[in-house]
């Protein structure tokens, strides 16, 4: 974080107190600055793919928002992987809201695999008119 608040926001130290969301004016962002944001959707199976588009992207100045679970690469417990289960909807709707974040999604689907969320999540993208890509596409077809 910058070395102090922009606008007033939080504290000397740069922590943030109660009740204080001015996270825009603290980081001096303009508004329009989810224009850099992509959204990785996908398989939580494929955490290699999620961790090589997340670093490109960061490299080229993206700010990216994924999955902050790998529910397929170990961080749950198999049957909260299951559709239907509370905590895999609770994720599946946590992840809507990234993508209401963000400009763009970037789908990471491997041999073209899309499963039921991630579909979903497609789906939802395209409600909102975010320009999406595959990887399948990009990254496979070289």
């Amino acid at each position: 974080p910058p070395a102090g608040p922009s606008r007033g926001a939080g504290t000397r130290d740069g922590a943030f107190e109660d009740g204080d969301d001015d996270l825009m004016g603290y980081y001096n962002c303009p508004d329009e600055g989810h224009r850099d944001v992509i959204c990785l959707c996908g398989s939580t199976r494929f955490k290699a793919q999620f961790a090589e588009m997340t670093r490109e992207f960061t490299c080229a100045g993206k700010i990216v928002v994924g999955p902050g679970l790998f529910g397929h690469g170990g961080d749950l417990r198999p049957e909260e992987c299951e559709i239907g289960h509370p905590v895999k909807e609770a994720l599946d709707r946590l992840h809507l809201r990234k993508i209401d974040l963000a400009a763009e999604v970037y789908v990471i689907d491997p041999g073209g695999y899309v499963g039921t969320s991630t579909r979903n999540e497609i789906e939802y993208a395209l409600s909102l008119r975010r320009p999406g890509r595959y990887y399948s596409q990009e990254k496979e077809a070289l």
